[in-house]
């Protein structure tokens, strides 16, 4: 909340500058002047005659978002300012804002329904991947995801075109030897997203070691070990909260019961979304 002065009865002033507020903002102004205050939306200052729309004393005006300059000039007093998403006291509209509307061509816009999550379109979502041939007497691969803030797995899928692996997960493991990291794509690379776009502060490696560390998580993938029947296999798991922190993760083939003869041909493919 912002508590701004009007300097002048007679000539039109620059609100967005009055309350140091971006052009793009949406805001509500209340009226606590003794009189009536002039509001005009426009990209010049308004000539000194110019009508306005009038707000009486403890009355609210909405300015919708737009890039387009607030002018006021009324009754030397205050006018508070507060920010739509921070508000602390009533305020009426005549209209829903602008973003919740699909067009703003009356009688063709709709209420805008999207399944998104709002991180998706704020750019927080991320995907990245491993793929690897596993050997059946190995090495194991492994990989090291660190993120330095909370963050949603959405999902985390392992798939196999041959052979049988396992992924097994730890927390506080102690990293060993040289690490590469895995690029982070954004799921949404509309340019529409939030600007300025998010950057992900999460990171996914591979190359390195680890020792240690509590197991948390477990999977397990097979493929047929009949050429005839054997077709492409996969296991995933979605939508869980994580603390920020080191995890690690170690890929190694299954050994035991039927036999597998093929090495294991692996996609590890993650999404989350980060919670700053």
């Amino acid at each position: 909340m912002k508590i701004v002065t009007i300097p002048s009865s007679t000539s039109y002033s620059n609100l967005n500058t009055l309350a140091s507020i971006s052009v793009s903002k949406s805001f509500v102004i209340t009226n606590h002047t003794s009189g009536i205050v002039s509001i005009i939306v426009s990209t010049t200052q308004p000539a000194d005659d110019a009508r306005g729309v009038p707000i009486y004393t403890t009355q609210t005006f909405y300015v919708e978002e737009s890039d387009t300059i607030v002018w006021v000039k009324g009754v030397t007093g205050k006018l508070v300012i507060q920010d739509t998403a921070e508000i602390v006291s009533p305020y009426s509209v005549t209209n829903l804002p602008r973003d919740v509307w699909t067009s703003d061509q009356e009688g063709f816009r709709r209420l805008r329904v999207d399944p998104g999550q709002t991180g998706f379109f704020n750019g927080r979502f991320f995907r990245s991947y491993i793929e690897s041939l596993i050997p059946t007497n190995g090495p194991s691969v492994q990989f090291r995801f660190t993120s330095p803030i909370d963050f949603i797995l959405w999902t985390q899928v392992l798939e196999l075109t041959q052979g049988a692996l396992e992924l097994r997960v730890y927390t506080g493991a102690t990293s060993t030897g040289t690490w590469t990291q895995r690029p982070a794509v954004g799921v949404n690379r509309m340019s529409q997203r939030q600007s300025p776009y998010y950057v992900a502060q999460s990171t996914l490696e591979t190359g390195g070691n680890f020792t240690g560390g509590t197991e948390v998580d477990l999977i397990k993938v097979r493929t047929s070990s009949a050429n005839n029947s054997a077709s492409n296999v996969g296991f995933g798991i979605s939508e869980r909260g994580l603390p920020a922190g080191v995890y690690h993760g170690r890929f190694q083939t299954l050994i035991g019961g039927v036999t597998v003869n093929d090495a294991a041909q692996m996609i590890y493919s993650l999404v989350w979304e980060e919670r700053p």
